[in-house]
């Protein structure tokens, strides 16, 4: 709304009531009033309002017919031509001085009729204009005191710029982030969109999309809670269907992480990965803990320094939220029309996130996660991530800040980016968007624990057969480099047992027997000839890993030397 707009929609009510209070002295006030009555009717008409509305509300607070009438007259009266100024004596009544002061109901002043008084009307003439002075000066004291209220209930639920009592962008900013970093428990709905494009062609090569929606609780800080689910999609040219894919429920309650994959698409060749059959991860719920990350690094299935100590999280969680606040990371650019977010009503601005303050803040960060874990090196993370951060440059954001708690309730970001920029980077530009929108803040939430089975005893197994499997290959890669030297695999097994006396050999595979046996598995058993070679281990479950000539695996049980590994 424009202030021309907000004039002509606030005057009627505004002049209305100076009326009224014009009302109360017209008496003395009557060449004002009735000129005030005209200017109300031509101001009435200039916003729009109708003659018969403007009479009726007139008429309504205590103006008589004649004097409405009259007004609506002289205005729709055309323009007289100039006629020459009459001067009129009135008759003044031969009375004592102190009796003249007192106003008589029958004198009456017109305005266009210019009075000429006797010398002693002159004091009564001073004391009248005194009065008219403090009587002016005290209504416009109210119409300012009404205008002001008007302004500030304007800027406060319209959206009017120039309102004196509308905040800075800045201070709004500010006072987002500090309730944001400060709020113990939301919840959030985002989509993260990653394009690329090859700079020769202009060809995508492919999309990344992430959707989250969760809900968060930190109101105990040693027993963080959270529920959420997520999907991952990757699509590359050509096909229509996702390269990749997966779903996943998560829930965070009592330091445990509950995980359930709803949905897993990969292409044969990530289908397994270190024995893992990944499609047996669906459908069922697993704990990860603190115990689940030891194990599951020293068996190289996770990167090693990964934690899910929840007291841990929230201290760093704090140190993050701290250096936020001190880093200014945020311009406004520009302020934009105030907008209803989820029933609230919200600040607008476009901003830049400023990518010098970004840099450092991450390398403040880097440095506080380290501190967690002796054994990071962050002179390279920070490298990569600087070397990054400097492509990415200063970015555009949109965000929507409540206004009476100035949380932030929705953003949207959008940025392109142009990898070949940077030192060894590929010639191919993405676009990245992401938005979100944010509710329910402090509100606590409930979380139940599922039933689940520790994610350690579901791959242990596996990562226990991948071991034999690599035991095998290499069994079998021994074997190819006999035959290669003596075209011969008739000595490399020796009374149905791997020969651990072959020269340059045995003593690895004697190794390798004995990491068979200590995986769970069987002895292995070993039968060849000049052409054949076939060896064998049966596993805990009962069932047959196999290796044989060209260092084909497979899973039957080898019986002799002719026996086909498949």
């Amino acid at each position: 709304m424009s202030l021309t707009h907000v004039s002509d929609f606030f005057y009627p009510q505004v002049a209305l009531l100076t009326l009224w209070y014009n009302k109360l002295i017209k008496i003395t006030f009557k060449n004002m009033a009735e000129q005030q009555l005209i200017d109300y009717i031509k101001k009435a008409r200039e916003a729009g309002q109708a003659d018969d509305q403007t009479r009726n509300l007139l008429l309504k607070n205590g103006w008589t017919t004649a004097e409405v009438s009259e007004a609506f007259t002289s205005l729709n009266q055309p323009a007289q031509p100039a006629q020459p100024q009459v001067i009129i004596q009135p008759k003044i009544e031969a009375k004592p001085q102190v009796q003249a002061v007192k106003a008589q109901p029958q004198v009456q002043v017109k305005p266009q009729f210019p009075i000429q008084t006797q010398k002693p009307q002159d004091n009564m003439s001073k004391t009248k204009t005194g009065s008219h002075l403090g009587l002016k000066l005290l209504m416009v004291a109210v119409i300012i005191i009404v205008l002001g209220g008007v302004v500030f209930a304007v800027g406060k639920y319209i959206n009017v710029p120039w309102n004196p009592f509308r905040p800075k962008p800045e201070t709004v900013i500010s006072n987002m982030i500090k309730n944001m970093t400060d709020l113990k428990s939301s919840h959030t709905a985002a989509k993260l969109e990653i394009s690329a494009v090859d700079n020769k062609n202009n060809k995508s090569q492919g999309k990344l999309t992430l959707d989250t929606n969760s809900e968060v609780d930190l109101i105990d800080a040693n027993n963080l809670k959270s529920d959420g689910n997520f999907t991952i999609n990757l699509t590359v040219p050509g096909n229509s269907s996702p390269y990749i894919s997966c779903s996943a429920t998560a829930v965070v309650v009592d330091g445990v992480v509950y995980i359930k994959f709803t949905n897993i698409v990969l292409p044969d060749e990530f289908s397994h990965y270190m024995g893992i059959d990944i499609s047996k991860l669906k459908g069922n719920w697993f704990a990860f803990d603190q115990s689940s990350a030891g194990l599951l690094s020293q068996a190289g299935v996770i990167p090693p320094g990964i934690s899910v100590d929840t007291k841990q999280a929230s201290t760093l969680s704090t140190q993050i939220k701290n250096l936020i606040l001190a880093e200014n990371i945020f311009s406004v650019t520009k302020q934009l029309e105030d907008q209803t977010i989820g029933g609230q009503d919200a600040y607008h601005y476009a901003a830049v996130i400023k990518i010098a303050s970004v840099k450092d803040l991450v390398n403040k960060i880097i440095a506080l996660s380290a501190a967690q874990n002796a054994n990071t090196d962050t002179s390279l993370i920070q490298a990569v991530m600087g070397a990054y951060i400097d492509v990415l440059g200063d970015t555009n954001i949109e965000m929507w800040i409540g206004k009476k708690d100035y949380m932030l309730y929705q953003y949207n970001l959008d940025k392109i980016v142009d990898l070949s920029k940077m030192a060894g980077g590929a010639k191919t530009t993405i676009e990245i968007k992401s938005n979100g929108t944010n509710s329910n803040f402090d509100k606590p939430i409930s979380v139940s624990k599922p039933k689940s089975q520790k994610i350690e005893d579901f791959i242990a197994p596996l990562i226990k057969n991948q071991q034999i499997t690599s035991d095998l290959s290499q069994i079998g890669k021994y074997a190819q480099t006999l035959f290669s030297s003596s075209k011969s695999y008739q000595s490399f097994c020796i009374k149905g047992l791997l020969n651990g006396y072959l020269k340059g050999s045995g003593k690895e595979l004697v190794g390798l027997n004995n990491d068979i046996i200590s995986q769970g598995a069987g002895k292995p058993a070993c039968f060849s000839s000049a052409k054949n070679v076939c060896v064998s281990t049966k596993l805990s479950d009962g069932t047959y890993m196999c290796v044989g000539i060209n260092n084909a695996l497979g899973s039957v049980q080898c019986a002799s030397a002719q026996t086909v590994c498949k």
